[in-house]
């Protein structure tokens, strides 16, 4: 079959797995739609066109769909589709995004389609599955799964399977041979990047910054700004754009900006007051001459056009609309400006270390940068990769213009506008270090937080900052301060604002940390949660992540809705499904409580006015459903008056992998060292005491214990905790005292408001040490030590290789082989070797493992063998003549050493079934040959190999194999049919049921009572006695008795004129007197219990049966 397929052999052709399901519209009617079956994506999608045709109702979102070489596409529009099968009554509900087109399903040019001779049987679930056409919907990984059946047809090879769905067979697969030269090929991989971002930008808020080490790419970055960044005659900076890649790669991209500008007039054209928001942006940015008109006719020149579009801001006090360019908007060839630029490295400090310090000074400065990335000019020469499109009116011809300064969107504007004010410090670093080291340190992009414990150092640093900045043409404005006076010389000061946003990024967060400058405090602005009645994983992801809290103040509220998503995964809730009521309650209550935190307002000051001395009081606590880590300092002033205040908190939830609490408690431990570690590096402070609190007395020994003694889970963590807190105190704390309970256990947001232990610690921490809680007491047995005497285990083992760590013997074979091939790649002068494993590798592996096998099964064998000594007849190897061949492998001698046989048939291997690795060979070989008997299994496997007692072990996997035990044919007992109505109606009455034996014995058995019998007799009377209670025993003579002809046989000639067998016996017509009579007593009956057993069993105790044996 197959053979005249192709038109061209050399060709080939893949079939993609379609379906063709009814869909219908608002209105009822029935539509016909195809769909693609694609595990390659994560989401579902669905055609513009189609969605129209429908009427379905289209919803909001916004997403970004990365596919292949990462070329991203924005989704704006998703809605809801039920698709149903052609051939049965199977419903689904698809969640798609919208696309302008989903893919089309190229010609299968070459195939003779009458050829492929498909199973009459089957409903194809796209009986059109060989025309060319447009795809309607791509169903994704998040359905694909789902509508798998379990049956599969192979139409042959070289050619495509026939895949069973609940839409019906799909066809998929090759069709002949790889073809490389096909000019179309279709790949529909989807990743959705925002979900990923939205996911990984969240966890990244709530992990404890650390310093990161410059990358290759981040050095080459900061190499090219050092060496050709310059200023001009003003001073203003002038930098080259990174690459990694020549522009020159770059294709067109004019005509797809053309299309963006189109789409964003007709948007502007909708909404009055958005074009006049954006024209104006656009006319400033042209006025300022951060954009000219190109007037340029060069054709040659390498350019780039950016599409462009507006980002509004309500709650903005300056700029209500920003225009960003889009700089990641690939080409004709598939590369973006951004995909060929050097992004650069993070230079300033992290938020969490900006606001530790921004809590410590007594007075405090904020401003901002005035256009701070507009402030710095690019090379002249790479201005044409900085092009835009514009025009301020729909009838005006499109303009070309070309960016002159760095341009927000582009992926190395963040790194070269910030790697400007550093150079500025650099340059003014010998001249005023301080000043240098607070535009190091407390800028966050373009947001100045800075402060000092007096009014005339704070209006310096204004003074001195303003001018250094003015030096290189960057301008602060929005100047803001507790106290007035500090800044109300500057230029730009504002004093009617009262409230400052801090933000990790441009888009809207659900609860953001704000300072009130006028009152001193710091707040949360939590906008309202609109009520659904549907929530899914993906609205409540929505809603986490923009819970920003980057000092951890609201832990035990944020840790609750941690808690809910990780139960949401441990339930294995898809992104767009329905939560469950339960589930769909608990996440409303939740989120119709976050505004109460509205009410809170936190002293933004921690310490108390000019303090003598500081503390730091560190609280850990875990449960089993998540741990976390507090720290507050304690400030006495002059007076000896106490001000403790929380400083910041971090929170995690407990590991998917179940772990005892002292080991979550000593989790607990080390994320409180590690905060601990980061606050005394950011917030620049000298500390008399540092007590760090637990309530674990198991995590406090194994802290005070040295960590060689401990087993790895726990020393690696002790080890690191020791490095960390080196110069601390810990101590124990009750967990009624400890605040860190609050963390570990979750708080409601209402219930945050009257939590005083949570904002001010344990009420003891404002007295001395004599009255805080004493030391626990030392624990008798501590777990998790080492034993005492680990080497000589460890010796015993360390040369056996672990082969019952395996349950698959194609799994052990090529995890051995990557072992040898790490073993060569370590050694000098080797060439790496990638890729897949290969055949002689896996040869290789094999040999080692049969090695190894043999060396743990026959250890004194291949000894004697070694020493050229022969095995002795007692040794059950020795009737097999064994011996070793070159590669040290253990083969059968036997007698066929001239025979025309290989060498594995003449000699096979021996190993023992008793070993795991012949089990495995076993079980790998019964898959093989699918599953054959025992006999088969061994014969195929003595053509290569011996194994001692196989032929039992070959029936062990048979009979263990689930699926042979599931297709062993069982004999099946049919069901009988209804009895005869006139047999079933029949109801009869006997007067007298007479039974007949010929055995004396047994009879005088049936009338003896069971208990003075032994076993197995009595076991049967009881029985007997119970069935025939009301009939009657008598004897018969044996040669009266027809049932003699059962037991001993008649031929069927005989059958004709055995009137006894068919009449019974003559006088059993007569009375009963005429019967035989009973049988005689019977004197000794057999089978009776003794009456005295003991003793008899003492009398034959002394007896040996010595005849029972035949040696000595």
């Amino acid at each position: 079959m197959g053979q005249d397929i192709y038109k061209n052999s050399d060709s080939g052709h893949v079939f993609l797995s379609t379906a063709r399901v009814k869909i219908h519209d608002h209105l009822g009617r029935e539509h016909y739609a195809r769909v693609l079956l694609d595990c390659g994506s994560q989401s579902s999608f669905i055609s513009l066109s189609l969605c129209k045709r429908l009427g379905l109702k289209q919803e909001n979102t916004n997403l970004s769909v990365v596919g292949i070489a990462n070329i991203t596409s924005q989704i704006k529009k998703r809605c809801q589709v039920e698709i149903q099968s052609l051939y049965k009554n199977f419903k689904l509900l698809l969640n798609c995004f919208i696309l302008p087109e989903v893919t089309n399903i190229s010609s299968s040019r070459g195939i003779h389609f009458q050829c492929l001779d498909l199973p009459k049987n089957v409903q194809l679930a796209d009986p059109d599955y060989n025309k060319p056409g447009p795809v309607d919907i791509l169903v994704g990984a998040d359905i694909f799964w789902i509508l798998l059946g379990k049956n599969r047809i192979s139409c042959g090879k070289h050619m495509p399977f026939l895949q069973e769905t609940d839409l019906g067979y799909v066809l998929a697969g090759m069709v002949g041979h790889a073809d490389d030269t096909s000019s179309n090929i279709s790949c529909h991989l989807s990743t959705n990047a925002e979900l990923q971002n939205t996911i990984s930008k969240f966890w990244e808020i709530e992990e404890i910054p650390t310093n990161k080490v410059f990358s290759e790419d981040e050095l080459k970055c900061e190499s090219i700004f050092s060496q050709i960044t310059h200023r001009d005659a003003s001073g203003r900076f002038v930098v080259t754009l990174p690459f990694k890649q020549s522009p020159d790669l770059l294709g067109s991209s004019r005509e797809q900006a053309e299309k963006r500008l189109y789409a964003i007039e007709r948007k502007l054209a909708k909404n009055n007051n958005l074009r006049e928001y954006y024209a104006n942006f656009m006319t400033e940015y042209e006025n300022l001459n951060h954009m000219t008109l190109d007037t340029s006719n060069i054709a040659n020149n390498v350019e780039y056009f950016m599409p462009h579009h507006g980002v509004f801001r309500e709650s903005s006090l300056t700029t209500k609309l920003r225009v960003v360019f889009d700089a990641s908007a690939p080409s004709s060839h598939g590369l973006s400006l951004n995909s060929i630029q050097y992004v650069g490295p993070v230079l300033q400090n992290d938020l969490f270390s900006i606001l530790l310090r921004f809590r410590k000074y007594l007075f405090v400065i904020s401003a901002d940068i005035t256009k701070m990335y507009r402030q710095i000019l690019v090379e002249p020469s790479q201005r044409s990769l900085q092009k835009i499109l514009w025009r301020s009116s729909p009838s005006e011809d499109v303009k070309v213009y070309k960016l002159n300064t760095v341009t927000y969107g582009q992926a190395c504007a963040s790194f070269l506008s910030i790697r400007c004010l550093f150079q500025l410090a650099d340059e003014y670093e010998k001249i005023n270090p301080d000043i240098a080291n607070i535009i190091r340190q407390d800028f966050y992009v373009d947001d100045l937080l800075t402060g000092a414990d007096s009014i005339p150092n704070a209006q310096y640093i204004c003074n001195e900052i303003s001018k250094v900045l003015k030096g290189g043409c960057f301008e602060l404005r929005k100047w803001y301060s507790n106290e007035p006076s500090v800044v109300s010389h500057m230029d730009n000061a504002t004093s009617s604002c009262e409230v400052l946003e801090f933000t990790a990024g441009e888009k809207a967060k659900t609860l953001g940390l704000t300072w009130s400058c006028q009152d001193d405090f710091l707040m949360y602005h939590i906008e309202e949660i609109p009520f659904k009645s549907n929530y899914t994983k993906r609205s409540v992801l929505s809603v986490l992540s923009k819970l920003f809290d980057p000092l951890g103040l609201l832990s035990p509220c944020i840790v609750l809705a941690k808690i809910f998503m990780q139960r949401l995964w441990l339930q294995k809730v898809s992104w767009d499904e329905p939560l469950t009521l339960s589930l769909s309650n608990e996440w409303s209550k939740f989120c119709k409580d976050l505004p109460n935190l509205n009410s809170l307002q936190i002293s933004r000051h921690v310490l108390a006015d000019f303090p003598s001395s500081l503390e730091i009081h560190g609280f850990s606590d875990a449960s089993e459903r998540a741990y976390g880590a507090c720290l507050y300092i304690k400030s006495i002033d002059s007076k000896g008056f106490s001000v403790i205040k929380l400083l910041c908190a971090k929170s995690k939830v407990a590991p998917v992998k179940s772990l005892t609490i002292p080991k979550l408690e000593l989790c607990a431990a080390l994320l409180l060292s590690k905060l601990v570690n980061k606050v005394l590096s950011s917030i620049q402070l000298s500390f008399e005491r540092i007590v760090l609190w637990s309530d674990s007395t198991i995590a406090l020994a194994w802290i005070r214990t040295p960590p060689n003694t401990l087993k790895v889970f726990v020393s690696n963590r002790v080890a690191e905790i020791q490095a960390l807190t080196e110069d601390c105190e810990w101590r124990y704390i009750p967990s009624t005292d400890n605040p860190a309970d609050l963390v570990s256990r979750g708080l409601l947001p209402s219930h945050m408001l009257t939590a005083i232990e949570w904002w001010q610690g344990p009420s003891w921490l404002a007295k001395e040490s004599i009255y805080w809680p004493q030391n626990e007491q030392n624990i008798k047995l501590l777990p998790e030590l080492k034993s005492k005497y680990p080497l000589t285990f460890v010796a015993m083992l360390d040369n056996s290789f672990p082969f019952e760590r395996f349950s698959s013997f194609l799994k052990m074979q090529h995890v051995t082989a990557y072992i040898f091939r790490f073993k060569i790649a370590c050694q000098k002068n080797s060439s790496r070797v990638e890729g897949p494993i290969s055949v002689s590798e896996l040869r290789c592996s094999l040999k080692s493992l049969i090695k190894a096998a043999q060396n743990q099964s026959f250890p004194e064998e291949i000894s004697r063998l070694l020493d050229n000594k022969g095995l002795p007849d007692s040794n059950v190897l020795s009737k097999l003549n064994p011996f070793l061949n070159a590669n040290g492998i253990l083969r059968v001698g036997g007698r066929l050493k001239h025979s025309d046989f290989p060498m594995e048939k003449k000699h096979p291997i021996l190993l023992h079934s008793n070993h795991h690795f012949t089990k495995l060979l076993f079980e790998y070989e019964h898959a093989i040959l699918l599953h054959p008997g025992p006999q088969l299994l061994l014969a195929h496997i003595r053509e290569k190999y011996w194994p001692i007692r196989g032929r039992n072990l070959a029936r062990k996997i048979s009979i263990k194999c689930l699926r042979c035990f599931k297709f062993k044919p069982e004999l099946v007992q049919p069901i009988m049919g209804a009895a005869n109505k006139v047999l079933s109606s029949i109801q009869l009455s006997f007067e007298r049921i007479v039974l007949w034996s010929d055995s004396t014995i047994a009879l005088a058995w049936i009338r003896t009572p069971p208990n003075t019998l032994k076993v197995f007799v009595s076991n049967r009377v009881a029985e007997i006695q119970a069935l025939t209670e009301d009939c009657e025993w008598r004897y018969i003579p044996s040669t009266d008795n027809p049932a003699d002809l059962v037991s001993r046989g008649l031929l069927p000639s005989h059958m004709l004129t055995a009137i006894e067998w068919w009449q019974g016996p003559s006088w059993l017509a007569k009375e009963s007197i005429y019967w035989p009579q009973n049988e005689q007593n019977i004197k000794l009956l057999p089978e009776l219990k003794s009456k005295y057993p003991l003793t008899f069993v003492a009398m034959l105790d002394n007896s040996f049966p010595f005849e029972r044996f035949l040696h000595f």
